[in-house]
């Protein structure tokens, strides 16, 4: 039965079939294929080249030359160049707040956790390729574009939410308003370490952590007395800033801890 009784829709429908099997055929062979490895290829050459140049100097021609696809194999694959400045940050947050992540994962439980933020940013600010903060660098950069921008405050959510849970660990009473003002310090110290060249910026950081710990209560052992000595001598904590902290010692009963100066 099926199509005996009607022979002419038969070979329509065949002829049907083969035109759309004829298509289909068509478009594998001449369109690049959503290869995974290909996409990844494309975000490493827009990243290392978003980042060191900057979105609006970094042509679609420049990325598909370092990624070495073509023109049309990027489009496939995001679409537009705004797509992919979008994919390009949404990977950079992930990946950059797992390295922070891991960093603050290794240090000892408690403030010491709050210190070791500023180390991992001493770390990152040594580095040849660094050039500040990605997502305030696109923001500047794109005024205009509400997904850039949107991303960027996404980012900046996410690192704050981090550095709550640090400060929640430490035992403060008020977790929430010392995460606020690490924020400040974190962001502080990497635009000073972008604009100015400042690589020391993140000790300078960590000796301010160190402060807000203190007046916030955190466990005094917890905060090695050596990291306020080496502030001091560095220049990177006035003798006037270690006398606060020697102050906030001797008025919690802890004289000993606050004697003497390096």
């Amino acid at each position: 039965m099926g199509n005996d009784r009607f022979p002419l829709l038969a070979t329509v429908g065949e002829r049907s079939f083969s035109v759309k099997c004829a298509a289909v055929l068509c478009w594998a062979v001449m369109s690049p294929s959503r290869d995974p490895d290909v996409r990844c290829r494309i975000l490493d050459a827009a990243e290392r080249l978003f980042y060191d140049r900057g979105v609006q100097a970094v042509g679609v021609d420049a990325v598909v030359a370092d990624a070495g696809v073509a023109t049309k194999t990027l489009y496939v694959h995001f679409g537009s160049k705004d797509a992919l400045v979008e994919a390009y940050l949404r990977r950079r947050d992930q990946r950059w707040l797992g390295w922070l992540r891991s960093a603050v994962a290794a240090a000892e439980p408690g403030p010491a956790r709050v210190l070791a933020v500023f180390d991992a940013l001493a770390e990152w600010f040594a580095e040849a390729s660094f050039n500040g903060c990605a997502f305030i660098n696109v923001a500047g950069e794109l005024v205009h574009s509400p997904t850039a921008r949107a991303v960027s405050r996404d980012h900046k959510r996410a690192l704050r939410a981090l550095l709550h849970e640090v400060a929640d660990d430490t035992g403060v009473a008020d977790p929430a308003v010392l995460a606020g003002r690490l924020m400040l310090l974190v962001e502080g110290a990497i635009v000073t370490a972008h604009v100015e060249g400042d690589a020391e910026a993140a000790m300078r950081g960590r000796s301010a952590a160190a402060a807000l710990l203190e007046l916030a209560g955190a466990k005094l052992a917890a905060i090695p007395t050596s990291d306020v000595q080496y502030s001091v001598r560095r220049g990177e904590m006035s003798r006037e800033d270690h006398d606060v902290f020697r102050v906030t010692r001797e008025v919690r009963g802890d004289p000993q801890r606050g004697r003497g100066r390096p």
